[in-house]
């Protein structure tokens, strides 16, 4: 093999592996391996700002306000609803102050307001 045909081997090689790296990040591997293979950086290209299968895999959308939420999540981080069927019980203890954003009554040390889920851990001294 000359040269040239070396050098032409070796770039669609690279061009397999650096397709495939990006598109494996796309949950779309084996179109990176293919189009990095055939047509080189604008395989890379077309697989970049293709759509991203792996969070789409990975991720739920809301019923409401139609965002994209981790599959595990009982609540909206948008919207803050509760999504239909999930358990979202949680024991509280005792009522001992009041939450500053919406003046109901909550317990002492809690991360977020059970009732408005705002960030309340940090007024706690």
């Amino acid at each position: 093999m000359d040269d040239s045909g070396f050098l032409l081997v070796f770039w669609a090689i690279i061009g397999a592996i650096v397709g495939g790296i990006i598109g494996d990040r796309k949950g779309r591997g084996g179109a990176g391996v293919v189009l990095g293979l055939l047509l080189g950086p604008i395989g890379w290209l077309i697989i970049a700002l293709g759509p991203d299968y792996k969070t789409e895999r990975e991720s739920k959308k809301c019923p409401f306000c139609a965002e994209l939420v981790k599959k595990e999540a009982k609540v909206c981080k948008h919207c803050g609803r509760d999504f239909p069927g999930a358990d979202t019980h949680v024991d509280i203890p005792p009522l001992k102050a009041r939450c500053p954003y919406c003046g109901k009554e909550v317990a002492e040390n809690l991360e977020a307001c059970p009732h408005c889920r705002m960030r309340i851990a940090h007024i706690w001294p």
